[in-house]
């Protein structure tokens, strides 16, 4: 039989409730760091939500996978019957056209990636950032990184939102801290243009700024 013990405070610490564990990480999505949805803002008055997110989401996978599979009927029978079928042919030349963009050229190549990950801790915003980068690029001497976006595009030389400057900006910041040294470039690719815009270093720098200053 255990001896009992003989001391009150040592039958005190055999009763002691065990310290909690430490709090899980907080994670939060780069898409979800402009605060208002500046996206579904830009998208049109002719379009609902969710219309413009499917038809959003049809355009990206046309982009991805046009090139590898010819049979266009086929992807838009499979993959477009969210989308109301007098909006799919508008989505395939939209996808065409952007594909047919020379700037889109570097983002295609040997060296980049399609719907890259990301996972990393940004102890700036207090907690893990997550998002997926529609494409990047690793290069020898820089990181370039773009994302598509099917809304309503500004005018050439005018600001993008920003809710996608933040994201692009916390994309950036991750990037950063993966690949030390390496500058990184961000860019858009407004599909209804189409056109690729490569945002300024101090529009990002501010983006970045004031998330660090305000919630997140």
């Amino acid at each position: 039989r255990a001896a009992r013990p003989d001391r009150p405070d040592a039958r005190a610490a055999d009763l002691a409730i065990p310290a909690p564990p430490p709090p899980a990480a907080r994670r939060f999505a780069a898409s979800a760091l402009g605060g208002r949805d500046d996206g579904a803002m830009l998208e049109g008055p002719s379009h609902d939500r969710a219309v413009a997110r499917a038809r959003g989401d049809l355009v990206h996978l046309l982009i991805e996978t046009l090139a590898e599979t010819p049979d266009r009927d086929d992807l838009l029978a499979r993959h477009g019957a969210a989308v109301p079928p007098d909006l799919r042919a508008g989505c395939l030349a939209e996808a065409t056209a952007a594909l047919a963009l020379p700037d889109l050229a570097p983002f295609l190549g040997p060296d980049s990636l399609a719907e890259a990950g990301l996972s990393v801790t940004l102890p700036e915003l207090g907690g893990r950032l997550t998002g997926r980068i529609d494409r990047l690029a690793i290069l020898p001497d820089r990181i370039e990184l773009l994302d598509f976006k099917t809304g309503r595009a500004p005018g050439p030389g005018d600001p993008a939102p920003d809710a996608y400057l933040r994201q692009l900006a916390a994309y950036r910041a991750a990037l950063g801290r993966l690949h030390p040294g390496l500058p990184v470039r961000a860019h858009l690719l407004w599909t209804a243009v189409p056109r690729i815009d490569r945002q300024p270093d101090a529009a990002l720098d501010a983006a970045w700024a004031r998330l660090i200053a305000g919630p997140v």
